[in-house]
């Protein structure tokens, strides 16, 4: 935590200190700190409606409904919030880089200009690499929902089943991820990746399964009769792959393409 005193234009003498919690968390970008500026006057009384905007190194500030991100030498800069009638402000602050960031509460004034500004340090470590211990079922169709366990899930980016990249479902746990098996993927291992590293199922692979045929149906055929040797039209539903038509239980000529 930081404090800093500074006055006001009109002489008043006040107080500014400012607070993570935690101040050390992993660098999952979704694990958060929790930022609190105080502003009190020169004694203990909380002044409501200052201004304050907090700015951080490293990571992205969120204030509210707007965010900030600190990119290279660029600072995050959050919008200017009003203190509460305890003099409270706050915002939270996340990265998916490791580091350490120092992290300001400003205060300043109806100019913009800064009166006084505490200061602290928040540190982001590198995120354990993710682990993979089970997944289930073994064996599915396109589609099918996969519920993968292990550890280290928390700011998944990734999962692929056979190299593929699936849909991740949320909420994402730290233990728990679960993922849909996506169009074009084979059977093999499911991968998982966080900004801790990436983790594979080994040789413990994945089936991809075809899904059962369904039944053909007709819904009309054309001509309704005719010699042997008439072409008949006959529509419906799930022809592709037709082995064999028959009329009257005698087989007949296929005449290709079908739909």
């Amino acid at each position: 935590s930081g404090t800093a005193i500074g006055g006001t234009g009109s002489g008043v003498t006040f107080v500014v200190t400012i607070a993570a919690s935690p101040s050390s968390l992993a660098a999952d970008g979704v694990t958060a700190s929790t930022l609190t500026a105080t502003v009190l006057d020169s004694g203990t009384t909380p002044i409501a409606n200052a201004s304050v905007q907090f700015r951080s190194e490293l990571g992205t500030l969120s204030t509210g409904t707007s965010s900030a991100t600190a990119i290279g030498s660029t600072a995050a800069l959050g919008s200017i919030l009003l203190t509460n009638s305890s003099g409270v402000a706050t915002a939270t602050l996340k990265s998916t880089t490791a580091g350490s960031a120092t992290v300001d509460a400003i205060v300043v004034d109806d100019g913009g200009m800064a009166r006084a500004c505490a200061e602290t340090t928040v540190t982001f470590t590198t995120p354990p690499a993710p682990t993979i211990s089970s997944f289930s079922p073994a064996s599915g169709t396109v589609g099918t929902s996969v519920t993968i366990t292990g550890s280290g899930f928390t700011g998944v980016t990734s999962v692929q089943f056979g190299g593929v990249p699936a849909m991740i479902i949320t909420p994402v746990s730290a233990t728990q991820v679960d993922a849909t098996v996506p169009t074009g993927a084979a059977t093999g291992p499911i991968s998982v990746t966080t900004s801790g590293g990436a983790v594979t199922s080994g040789t413990n692979l994945f089936t991809v399964t075809l899904p059962p045929p369904t039944a053909p149906t007709i819904s009309s055929f054309s001509p309704a009769s005719g010699p042997p040797g008439t072409l008949v039209n006959i529509f419906g539903s799930n022809f592709s792959g037709v082995p064999g038509i028959q009329f009257g239980g005698v087989p007949a000529m296929i005449i290709t393409p079908v739909s």
